[in-house]
């Protein structure tokens, strides 16, 4: 399915359409696996209304890279 390192990630940064796996499969996988669900999910999409239910945050695309680099410190720097 998919492999994450033992050290986890402070961030994911989910495009919901992606080849192979959609981004709706891989973000339910995501929240079933017990040591990934306190790992905020943000999701960037040209169409922000159809962003699953419970991420943390959404960036509607284009987005600019002044968003996407606050938004990354607000869930990377703590």
């Amino acid at each position: 399915m998919f492999a994450f390192s033992t050290a986890l990630s402070c961030l994911i940064l989910l495009d919901l359409l992606m080849p192979g796996m959609n981004g709706w499969d891989f973000f339910e996988a995501v929240k079933r696996r017990p040591e990934l669900r306190e790992v905020p999910i943000v999701v960037h999409s040209s169409a922000p209304d159809r962003a699953p239910q419970g991420a943390t945050a959404v960036l509607r695309k284009p987005m600019k890279l002044e968003r996407l680099l606050t938004t990354v410190q607000q869930y990377c720097a703590r």
